[in-house]
């Protein structure tokens, strides 16, 4: 299932956050398409479900309000432009360490200079170390933040007993 494609309307322009859904008439929602949200200009929060599989070129273009992406670890290809020009974006966490990614820097921007006809972005990637997300940031010099690839929490009890948790995917900073 498709959004966007399978939809033909999605809210009003004064809409402040999406809440993709993962099924609609128990079909998986597996693709965000080409403007989604183009120029959802009050968006500020978007949740993507874990069945998303691949952003659509221009998919936010324009939604000048998020501050920040999650893109789960289901997603396998983010499109050209999937993320252009979206001002405010501070934080964009990509997941998936084997994600496809569009190596233009239109791909993730939140601003384009009509002098030298170039796209950038101020803001963060944080993505694993040796991770596609990593590559995409070092080849358009942007900033990269390290994203931890597991926090194990471990407690012996008084009988010496060892139990863990696992807590995948954590954001840190290094």
């Amino acid at each position: 299932f498709d959004v966007a494609s399978d939809i033909e309307y999605i809210g009003d322009d004064d809409i402040e956050t999406a809440d993709i859904k993962d099924h609609v008439c128990d079909v998986p929602v597996t693709t965000i398409q080409e403007n989604a949200f183009n120029s959802k200009n009050n968006l500020k929060k978007v949740n993507i479900p874990e069945t998303v599989e691949t952003i659509k070129r221009s998919a936010f273009w324009g939604a000048g309000a998020i501050e920040e992406i999650d893109v789960p670890k289901t997603v396998k290809t983010i499109e050209k432009g999937a993320f252009v020009r979206c001002a405010n974006l501070k934080n964009i966490i990509i997941r998936n360490p084997e994600c496809t990614i569009d190596p233009s820097t239109s791909t993730v921007s939140d601003a384009y200079n009509n002098k030298t006809s170039k796209y950038s972005y101020s803001g963060s990637i944080y993505g694993f170390e040796g991770s596609t997300a990593q590559e995409y940031a070092e080849l358009n010099g942007y900033d990269f933040k390290e994203l931890s690839p597991e926090v194990t929490n471990i407690q012996v009890d008084e009988d010496g007993n060892v139990t863990w948790n696992k807590a995948e995917n954590a954001v840190s900073y290094r």
